[in-house]
């Protein structure tokens, strides 16, 4: 019986993962095939399995901008996480949702979220995690005109982030800073910043950031009236 549910287990865990290759690639159709048939696979008693494969559904839906969907699968790994209980599989759950929040511009429950989510990290060494809270809580304050406190935030996500050499993170910790600096038409330096993160996609590839970069560029230039770049 143990032997079948490692099996079980494998077998669960290697359609998630292949699902997350395809999104590296933007094929979400072929990854939402292989989450689903992750999610049809039940193991007893592996809660962090489920937890893993919704937050990964849920994080695909957030990239596709569909956050209903993103809201509904974050909340079913929230279900497991708060089986589990394990706090940093609760922080990121917490801080995904915030995410969202955030996405949809409510973002006093964004705030709420992230600071339950700090709450559960209180403790644990989880830079990636530590990163995500605070660009997110800074983004919130940004959106809520709150520009001081959102540097802040986003201040110390980038010296966090130098540290563990995280391209994906340091890309992030850039958009947010251009974006910062075109709330206050800072235009030079949100330039800067977002040919920062462009340069950092020279050599390491996650579509949608590159995505995001190029329309933050185009964005800066239109605000600059140079159309034709």
């Amino acid at each position: 019986e143990a032997l079948a549910i490692n099996y079980l287990k494998g077998i669960k865990r290697s359609y998630c993962y292949v699902g997350i290759g395809y999104v590296s690639k933007s094929d979400f159709p072929k990854a939402f095939r292989y989450y689903r048939l992750s999610d049809s696979v039940k193991v007893e008693n592996s809660p962090e399995l489920a937890l893993y494969n919704y937050t990964m559904i849920g994080s695909a839906y957030r990239d596709l901008s569909n956050f209903d969907s993103a809201e509904f699968y974050y909340n079913r790994a929230l279900h497991q996480a708060l089986n589990e209980g394990k706090p940093r599989n609760l922080a990121t759950i917490y801080k995904n949702l915030g995410l969202v929040y955030l996405m949809r511009y409510r973002n006093v429950e964004a705030l709420e979220a992230l600071n339950t989510a700090q709450h559960y990290l209180q403790g644990i060494s989880d830079p990636i995690n530590q990163i995500g809270i605070w660009l997110n809580t800074g983004k919130a304050y940004a959106n809520l005109l709150q520009y001081d406190k959102a540097k802040e935030y986003y201040t110390k996500s980038m010296q966090l982030v130098r540290t563990i050499s995280n391209k994906y993170q340091l890309v992030e910790c850039h958009l947010k800073l251009s974006d910062l600096a075109m709330l206050q038409s800072n235009y030079s330096v949100a330039l800067e910043e977002a040919f920062a993160a462009f340069e950092l996609l020279r050599d390491y590839q996650y579509p949608p950031q590159q995505a995001e970069v190029h329309q933050r560029i185009g964005e800066i230039y239109t605000e600059l009236g140079q159309f034709e770049m």
